[in-house]
């Protein structure tokens, strides 16, 4: 989890930064929701470096406003309404840890300011919404990130590597299976559990774009 988030850190705040002319040692990164449970463990490694501001967090729920607060180890300004937030705070980029089905609309707003984009997975509910939220964001010319973690994970670039290199003969198709027993048998929060098993956000009508 460190060595992810370690990367995730670097690509969110490293790439965004060529082209837009803002300064390399000093960057303005801003939260939107908190119910996602990978919020955590990245905002511990966004703590740690001190070129970042964290400029402000928008989440009204109490207790995962003073979580933040002891995860980050410093006051944060939090906001009620994540468009406040963008128009007050002005980050350079923002990182969601939020609902699903909140992507497309983020992204939309963002694209309108310039700000750059990191969300957690899916990029959205349905394919409809995942090529709306694409297009906000290469015609702002924003960048737009989707952690899945299986892309910055060691064990995927050294299988790609060795295929490379040609260690176990010419590949002719890749079949990969993973999974778990459920998010709330593993033991998700309260606040992640309770949209990430809702149908709704998993499957939102595509009249929604």
């Amino acid at each position: 989890m460190r060595r992810f988030a370690l990367l995730l850190v670097a690509l969110t705040l490293v790439s965004p930064l060529a082209g837009t002319g803002f300064a390399q040692d000093h960057f303005r990164l801003a939260v939107i929701g908190l119910t996602h449970d990978h919020a955590w463990g990245i905002l511990r490694e966004v703590a740690k470096h001190s070129d970042i501001e964290t400029v402000g967090i928008a989440e009204k729920i109490p207790e995962l406003r003073e979580r933040a607060t002891k995860t980050m180890g410093r006051e944060v300004r939090f906001f009620d309404d994540y468009q406040k937030m963008l128009e007050e705070a002005k980050p350079q980029a923002v990182m969601c840890f939020g609902d699903n089905l909140q992507h497309l609309e983020v992204v939309r707003a963002c694209a309108a300011r310039k700000i750059h984009v990191m969300m957690e997975k899916p990029l959205a509910p349905t394919f409809q919404q995942a090529r709306a939220t694409y297009d906000a964001a290469r015609n702002a010319g924003i960048k737009l990130m989707v952690n899945y973690w299986i892309a910055w994970s060691p064990e995927t670039y050294t299988a790609y590597d060795r295929v490379k290199a040609g260690d176990v003969g010419k590949v002719w198709r890749i079949e990969v299976r993973f999974g778990h027993g459920g998010p709330i048998e593993i033991g998700v929060s309260k606040y992640f559990g309770e949209w990430l098993n809702d149908e709704k956000h998993s499957y939102a009508q595509a009249a929604d774009v």
